[in-house]
């Protein structure tokens, strides 16, 4: 059953986005892998960039004042045999708001042997804006044709 790996990820992610330690979020993620972000897909490149944009959005989150980062598994569907499509609300709770920031990813992740990798990601809502830039060293890939949509994303 992937829901309890799946838990065990979303904590994972929380704490070490939260603390800076980025470093055991590399293995959930393929090497290269799409990201969708406001109609347009960006490519993630390799461990070193991912990297890059895990520890740009644990400075963004830390900068912004976060002290907690609460992750909720709102759903997740079975794709195919070994393939799900997961939403996940990350919560991002400062001292100085009344209400937590919001994140509304879609992961898009095979399960394997007790693994998890995520295949794709695609941000439904936008805690921090400058996400939609991530940083100067992804590549950009094509301008998606938002009237069509995939039902794999949707």
């Amino acid at each position: 059953m992937i829901k309890k790996p799946l838990l065990k990820g979303i904590d994972e992610h929380a704490r070490c986005i939260l603390s800076g330690n980025i470093e055991g979020l590399l293995d959930y993620y393929k090497t290269a892998f799409p990201v969708f972000i406001r109609g347009e897909a960006k490519l993630i490149n390799g461990k070193d960039e991912l990297r890059s944009v895990l520890q740009d959005s644990s400075a963004r989150s830390r900068a912004a004042g976060v002290t907690r980062i609460d992750g909720y598994l709102i759903e997740t569907r079975k794709v195919s045999a070994s393939r799900y499509r997961c939403l996940v609300e990350w919560h991002y709770h400062s001292p100085d708001r009344a209400e937590p920031r919001v994140n509304a990813i879609v992961f898009f992740c095979s399960y394997s042997g007790g693994s998890i990798a995520v295949e794709m990601v695609e941000y439904r809502k936008i805690a921090f804006p400058a996400t939609a830039g991530f940083s100067d060293s992804i590549s950009k890939g094509p301008k998606l044709n938002t009237n069509a949509p995939s039902s794999y994303l949707h």
